[in-house]
């Protein structure tokens, strides 16, 4: 709860400070990855507590207990929370399901306290019961789908937009500001900057359009005339038919289908292509570089617009070097698993820009020589390159991956050897038991004195 309110609080502002990746993410996947984190660091260490609880906080929890249940029960007594309380059955269920949880909770860890053998069992028992009640009641899972629309949507042919537009300079994306088609790119294995991605960086979501967590933009960046088309290569938009595109270069495709749900498709041919070097920057702020991407008249085709809040470059000695325009010749593209290999051939020192999402994690080297990637144009990929002939390797590695890995390597470690351990243990105390000296009737007499019997 803490943590949905984000930095807003002093508590929040120091978990986002300190806890890795926590203040990367928007609220769903920020709350994911803490309660994740919380709850698998605490969750072996709570079982073994509970074995241990003494008498006194055993009786503590049972009226905490009781007093929850005894709230819960009152709460429909008292007000319907302005009309937001179900009716008759539904209330009862609604009621009694959370007392009898927490009872069967109460009653779990008193098990652990009394009969651990049998206690443990019991909570993970609960534990599994819980989730299939929240399952088998949330909203969604009784919410039927026809099978013939789950094979239109997760079948291997085209969705009903079709295919992006194949226009020249490389990867083609598609956009859309509906919710209905959040997740085809996902599902189809198509381009796409649409998404229903919970862990979308918050940067990248306000920058292209202000994506919300469903997965469509809330402004027309996408549609109107400026370059976050042309930076994403977006060749193909799907917007209701009260819309219209005011790129200059796009047109509207008829479909029936999109056409029945009031819907329209527009193709058109991205200006700027997937890879390309650039000899003149500009190091400004994202919200500096915000501002030109929705300006018409930015040089975009000439100049690649670094983020300053970076620091990794320098503004004056690019200012010095930099030439508006192309600087060379680029081939090579993007493989799977977020890995691409450029050959270019630059004029001069000059930004190598490639249309794929920035996030944290990226590397790259120029002639196997580690060299920064840079958030560039707001939203993609940059690497600086000298003059010259060079091959250019990009790779996505997510930041923390190797500590987590060890991390993992570990625990799985600790589990495998934690039998061997306890056996070890178990022959050292029987060794210790049979080893022991025990003092007898005659040792006793020698040792004070006093005469047997």
């Amino acid at each position: 709860a803490v943590s949905a309110l984000g930095d807003h609080t002093p508590f929040g502002r120091l978990v986002h400070a300190g806890v890795p990746m926590a203040g990367s993410f928007r609220a769903w996947g920020r709350n994911t990855v803490l309660l994740n984190l919380a709850v698998t660091n605490l969750a072996a260490l709570g079982v073994a507590q509970l074995s241990t609880l003494s008498r006194r906080w055993l009786n503590g929890l049972t009226i905490v207990v009781l007093v929850a249940a005894l709230a819960l029960t009152a709460v429909p007594v008292l007000t319907d929370l302005d009309g937001g309380l179900p009716e008759n059955d539904v209330l009862k269920w609604v009621v009694g399901v959370p007392v009898l949880v927490l009872l069967a909770g109460l009653a779990a860890i008193a098990l652990c306290r009394l009969a651990p053998r049998v206690g443990v069992p019991f909570v993970v028992a609960l534990c599994v019961a819980d989730l299939a009640l929240f399952t088998m009641s949330s909203p969604w899972r009784r919410e039927g789908v026809p099978p013939a629309a789950l094979e239109v949507f997760y079948g291997e042919d085209p969705p009903s937009f079709g295919l992006p537009f194949d226009a020249p300079g490389g990867v083609d994306r598609w956009a859309s500001s509906t919710y209905a088609f959040r997740s085809v790119s996902l599902v189809k294995d198509i381009q796409g900057v649409n998404g229903y991605d919970s862990l979308i960086q918050q940067d990248f979501a306000e920058t292209a359009g202000g994506f919300t967590y469903d997965g469509y933009p809330l402004r027309s960046d996408l549609w109107e005339a400026g370059w976050t088309d042309d930076v994403l290569r977006v060749s193909t938009l799907v917007i209701p038919t009260s819309t219209s595109s005011t790129e200059p270069t796009a047109r509207r495709v008829a479909r029936a289908e999109l056409d029945a749900q009031g819907l329209s498709r527009w193709e058109q041919a991205p200006a700027i292509a997937e890879a390309m070097l650039v000899g003149d920057v500009v190091v400004a702020p994202l919200a500096e570089i915000r501002e030109f991407l929705r300006d018409p008249t930015a040089p975009f085709l000439g100049t690649a617009f670094v983020d300053s809040d970076q620091g990794a470059l320098d503004q004056g000695a690019w200012a010095r070097r930099s030439v508006s325009g192309s600087a060379g010749d680029v081939t090579g593209s993007m493989g799977p698993q977020g890995s691409g290999s450029y050959t270019v051939d630059a004029a001069r020192d000059s930004i190598l820009v490639i249309s794929y999402g920035w996030l944290q994690g990226w590397q790259a080297t120029v002639d196997g020589r580690e060299v920064p990637v840079v958030r560039t144009n707001g939203l993609v990929l940059g690497v600086p390159v000298p003059a010259g002939r060079h091959v250019v390797d990009v790779r996505f590695r997510p930041p923390g991956l190797g500590w987590g890995m060890l991390l993992g390597l570990l625990a799985v470690s600790g589990l495998a050897a934690s039998p061997t351990v306890g056996v070890f243990r178990r022959r050292g105390g029987r060794r210790r038991a049979v080893s022991d000296p025990i003092p007898s009737a005659d040792t006793s007499t020698f040792a004070t004195g006093t005469p047997a019997g």
